[in-house]
C-alpha cells in the first residue's frame, strides 16, 4: 500500500512538470523566431517532458502481464537514462545565446558533449549488461552495479554549468543568476531529499521543473526586453537614416533648380506625375503587392 501511494503521488508530480513545461513549450514555440535563444530553452523544456513521461510510465509497465509491459518498460527505461546529457547540453547553448554577443569558452559545451557522450555509452551498455540499471525477469526495474557513474555524471555536469554561471555571473542581471544558480542546486538538494526521507518519489524531476520555471520567468522575460529595446533602436536609427535620405534628395533637387530653372521645375514635375500615376494604380488595384505607401514615397523622393 506504502508503494502505491508513492508512485501514485510520483505521477501526480511527473503530471504537474510536464503540464508546467508544456505551457512552457507552447509559448516558447511561438517566439523561437523572433528570439534564436528560446528555441534551446524550447529543446530543453521538451526533453524534461519525455524525461517525466518516461518516469512516470515505468511503474505502470512494470510486471508481466499483460505482455505488453515487458518491451514498454525496457523502452522507457532506456529513454530515462538517454535523455538527460540533452537536457544538460541544450541548456548550456541557451546560457551561450543568452550571453551574447558576449562569446563564452566553447571549453564548456565540449565537456558536457564528451561526457555525454560516455554517459551514453554506459545508457547502451546497460541494454545487455547490468550498468546503470537493469530489468529483472519479472519484469522490475532495478539500480545497476554502475548506477552511481549515472549519479557521478549529473554531479560533473551539474559542476559544469555553475562554473560557467560564475565565470561570467557580470553579465547576468541579479535575478537570472539566481534563477540559473537554482538549476544546479534545486535537483541536488531535491536528489538528497530523496535518497534521504522520501526514496522512491519523483522529488529530482520536480527539482529540475522549478529551476527551469525560474528561468524562464527571470532570464526570457529579461531577453524579452532587450529584443524590444533593440528593434526600438533599430526602428529609430532606420527613421534618422531616412530622413538623411530625404534630406540629401531634396538638397540635390535644390542644386539642380538653382542652377537650371527649367531642368528643377522639371523634376518638381516628374515627380508629381509619377506620384499621381502611382496612386491611380493603387487604386485600381495595379501592382497591388508593389504599390506600398512606403514604395510610393521612395520613388517620389
Amino acid at each position: 500500500m506504502h508503494t502505491q501511494a508513492m508512485n501514485l503521488l510520483s505521477t501526480g508530480l511527473d503530471i504537474y512538470n510536464i503540464l508546467i513545461c508544456l505551457t512552457m513549450t507552447i509559448f516558447l514555440k511561438h517566439h523561437s523566431k523572433k528570439n534564436p535563444a528560446s528555441f534551446y530553452f524550447l529543446l530543453s523544456c521538451i526533453v524534461i517532458i519525455i524525461f517525466n513521461i518516461a518516469d512516470m510510465s515505468n511503474w505502470l509497465a512494470e510486471g508481466t502481464s499483460p505482455l505488453w509491459k515487458i518491451p514498454v518498460l525496457h523502452i522507457l527505461t532506456f529513454v530515462y537514462y538517454a535523455v538527460i546529457p540533452f537536457l544538460f547540453f541544450y541548456l548550456i547553448r541557451y546560457i551561450e545565446q543568452y550571453l551574447k554577443p558576449k562569446e563564452i569558452s566553447p571549453f564548456f559545451v565540449l565537456f558536457c558533449v564528451i561526457f555525454g557522450g560516455i554517459y551514453e555509452l554506459g545508457v547502451i551498455t546497460s541494454v545487455f549488461q547490468d550498468f546503470y540499471y537493469y530489468i529483472s525477469v519479472d519484469n522490475i526495474y532495478h539500480r545497476g552495479r554502475f548506477n552511481y557513474l549515472s549519479s557521478l555524471f549529473f554531479l560533473s555536469q551539474f559542476l559544469n554549468i555553475l562554473i560557467m554561471i560564475l565565470k561570467y555571473r557580470r553579465c547576468f542581471a541579479g535575478k537570472v543568476f539566481f534563477a540559473f544558480l537554482s538549476f544546479v542546486f534545486f535537483p541536488l538538494i531535491t536528489q538528497m531529499m530523496q535518497v534521504m526521507w522520501f526514496y522512491g518519489l519523483s522529488l529530482v524531476n520536480l527539482g529540475m521543473t522549478i529551476s527551469v520555471l525560474l528561468i524562464f520567468i527571470n532570464s526570457f522575460i529579461e531577453l524579452e526586453r532587450h529584443y524590444e529595446i533593440t528593434e526600438a533602436e533599430i526602428r529609430e536609427k532606420d527613421h534618422k537614416l531616412i530622413k538623411m535620405q530625404e534630406h540629401a534628395i531634396i538638397s540635390l533637387s535644390n542644386l539642380v533648380e538653382n542652377r537650371d530653372l527649367e531642368t528643377g521645375q522639371h523634376a518638381r514635375r516628374t515627380s508629381i506625375f509619377v506620384e499621381e500615376l502611382a496612386r491611380q494604380c493603387q487604386k485600381d488595384g495595379i501592382y497591388r503587392d508593389v504599390l506600398t505607401d512606403k514604395y510610393i514615397h521612395d520613388i517620389v523622393s
